[in-house]
């Protein structure tokens, strides 16, 4: 169907003049006029162009125009298209009637024409507003449709929502409820882990106070074996075969000490206790008293033992001197061991950085300091050489022979590591090995030189007589060792086993040198190593500790307490005399010279009247005891004399010393 750009108006008239005037009228106004002579013409030209006004005469011939209005009125496609009469009828029946079939209004004829043009133009006003109404309710109710969609679709989308919400809460409880549970099992398992923390903590302390506890109680009376075999290697009444069974006690102590210092060394490398401990000695010496060491275990298997150094080599260095001696006392040790005929070579060379001379950082050089172990003995076997420094190994030919536990190579290269080196070994089985490291090492300058004593004599500045020596040890046997060791050579030895003891010793006779026990009872509640340090009196006495756990801890410690030296138990005789004569060589240059009034006085003959002083019971138990020649009992007693009687205490124990038991039980009867 048609449609036209401005409104359509059907003018339904039988009467031609009524058309023309009319035709023209809105033609002029701008409508667009379709006319109709009859009712059946005007229900046809409807279909065909839909006008927006219809304006029907009333008295039409055929059907008239209130059936025609009828008509279209009843077909809904026509229904809302306004319709008004033009009628000559007046009557108000004929008006109604013409409103009940559906007109909108009435024009009479004749013709106002003003008044008609209002009429019509009103009429498709409001048809406008109408259709531009209809319009709008039908976007209205569009839109109220879509927002009704929306709102469902948002309704549904809130309810799905808020079932999501609802099943993604319970997932979260859930989820939150698994995350406190692993929380709390988290938290039983750091509480589980920190006691075992603590456990291995205490576990490791545990095993470190019972390594440490062990090696001074396997210590004390293998310092008492070894010091007295030592001893007695040097008496000549013994005969060969009395020597013989001496030095195999000896040896198999040396043994059992060895595997003593191994099992506390890894103890202290699994504890990270083993740290460097940097000191300055003498390369020469130091080599020479290892050397030695060895040279008679080496005589007695029929090999040459050679220390073989290169020309110009650094004298003074610094570096961790135990663990150096522990290394080469370990290889040294393997090597002639292994090696039933031939030669064992160490042999040490210094290896210097092409600008030595412009390096000068101070007193100190770095260089390297290689070090190599050559044998002739049995060597290593291929298949062996790749677990050589594994713990606890040994091949089955070496197990037949060594009397360790396979931990020396181990600890070799452990402390060649912490001295900031590397370990190797060449072998050819039944020809031989060499064992070689390089270390860094510090040389001190040479203004900070002291005086090399290489291959000298051990020399004391004075007679041994002028010096006092005290040893203050609650073990009677490493006391009556060092005893034995220190009174031959002419020193003035005295014995305390108590601290309380010790002070007498120290404030009434001044002492030169004090050998003491740092695990001596209640020396730490006292300020004993203290005043020793702190003393400005011209006599100063220099503390030596004595220590069975010879560890980096025990050192500091020995340090700390105020001591200027250690020596380690057991004791091995050259080391006890060379730190003496330093010592005392020390002392000598401090001093200008030593005055008579230093030297011991003299006590005199012990007498019957001193003896006099003591209980009555004290005195029967002394004389039981001196009848029985029990010595440990005497001493025993000896402790028992007040300290304000001095010189009894130091004459009874003179006698003892020099074995006089029949002096004694003469006075004592």
């Amino acid at each position: 169907m048609d449609k036209f750009p401005r409104e359509t108006i059907l003018i339904v008239d039988d009467r031609p003049d009524n058309l023309k005037l009319l035709f023209n009228l809105l033609t002029a106004e701008g409508f667009k006029v379709i006319i109709a002579r009859d009712g059946e013409n005007a229900i046809e030209r409807v279909k065909d162009f839909l006008p927006h006004l219809i304006l029907l005469d009333a008295m039409l011939p055929g059907i008239d125009g209130f059936e025609t209005c009828k008509r279209l009125k009843q077909n809904h496609a026509y229904a809302e298209i306004p319709i008004i009469f033009m009628t000559g009828l007046t009557s108000l029946k004929d008006k109604i009637k013409g409103f009940e079939v559906g007109g909108v209004d009435y024009i009479t004829k004749p013709f106002q024409l003003q008044e008609m043009l209002i009429r019509i133009k009103n009429h498709i006003k409001i048809q406008r507003l109408q259709h531009q109404l209809i319009k709008q309710n039908q976007q209205l109710q569009t839109e109220i449709k879509y927002r009704q969609t929306i709102e469902t679709a948002l309704l549904e989308a809130q309810n799905n929502l808020e079932q999501k919400v609802e099943k993604r809460t319970v997932q979260l409880k859930a989820t939150n409820a698994l995350l406190e549970q692993k929380i709390i099992d988290l938290q039983e398992i750091e509480i589980d882990l920190q006691q075992a923390f603590h456990a291995v903590e205490l576990a490791s302390r545990t095993k470190s106070d019972f390594l440490a506890k062990m090696s001074h109680e396997l210590r004390t009376p293998l310092n008492a074996i070894l010091g007295f075999t030592q001893l007695l290697g040097r008496d000549d009444s013994l005969s060969l075969s009395q020597q013989k069974r001496v030095e195999i006690i000896h040896e198999n102590s040396e043994n059992l000490l060895g595997l003593i210092n191994n099992i506390l060394s890894i103890s202290q490398l699994d504890d990270g206790q083993e740290v460097m401990q940097e000191n300055c000695f003498h390369l020469d010496n130091f080599l020479t008293t290892i050397i030695n060491f060895f040279r008679p275990k080496a005589i007695q298997k029929g090999l040459e033992l050679h220390l073989e150094l290169q020309e110009n080599l650094p004298q003074l260095i610094q570096t961790d001197e135990r663990k150096l001696r522990q290394v080469l006392i370990n290889l040294l040790d393997n090597a002639i061991a292994f090696t039933h005929k031939g030669n064992v070579r160490l042999k040490v060379n210094a290896v210097f950085p092409s600008n030595l001379e412009n390096i000068n950082n101070k007193n100190k050089h770095l260089f390297l300091l290689s070090f190599a172990i050559e044998d002739t003995g049995q060597g290593v076997s291929l298949e062996n050489l790749e677990h050589l420094f594994e713990p606890f190994t040994q091949d089955q030919k070496s197990l037949s022979l060594s009397k360790g536990m396979g931990l020396g190579l181990f600890l070799c290269r452990e402390f060649v590591h912490l001295l900031g080196g590397e370990i190797s070994v060449l072998s050819t089985l039944n020809s031989g090995s060499i064992f070689s490291f390089e270390i860094p090492i510090y040389l001190k300058s040479p203004e900070n030189n002291i005086e090399n004593t290489k291959n000298k004599e051990l020399l004391f500045p004075l007679e041994p007589i002028q010096y006092r020596l005290l040893i203050a040890d609650g073990i009677p046997e490493s006391c009556q060792n060092l005893f034995a060791i220190l009174k031959p050579l002419g020193f003035n030895v005295e014995i305390a086993s108590e601290i309380e003891e010790c002070l007498e010793f120290w404030h009434c006779w001044q002492p030169h040198i004090i050998l003491i026990d740092l695990s001596l009872p209640h020396l730490e509640n006292t300020q004993l190593l203290k005043q020793i340090v702190e003393s400005k009196t011209d006599n100063t006495t220099i503390a030596i500790a004595l220590i069975s756990n010879p560890s980096d801890e025990e050192w500091k410690n020995a340090i700390a307490q105020g001591c200027q030296d250690f020596i380690s138990k057991p004791f091995r005789e050259e080391v006890v005399v060379e730190k003496i004569v330093h010592h005392l060589s020390v002392l000598s240059r401090d001093r200008a010279t030593i005055s008579l009034d230093t030297l011991e006085p003299s006590l005199g003959d012990l007498t019957r009247e001193e003896l006099a002083i003591m209980p009555m019971q004290w005195l029967q138990q002394f004389s039981d005891a001196t009848r029985k020649i029990n010595e440990s009992q005497l001493r025993k007693l000896l402790e028992e004399i007040p300290s304000t009687e001095y010189n009894l205490r130091q004459k009874i124990a003179r006698l003892l010393d020099d074995f006089r038991f029949d002096i004694l039980s003469q006075l004592i009867d």
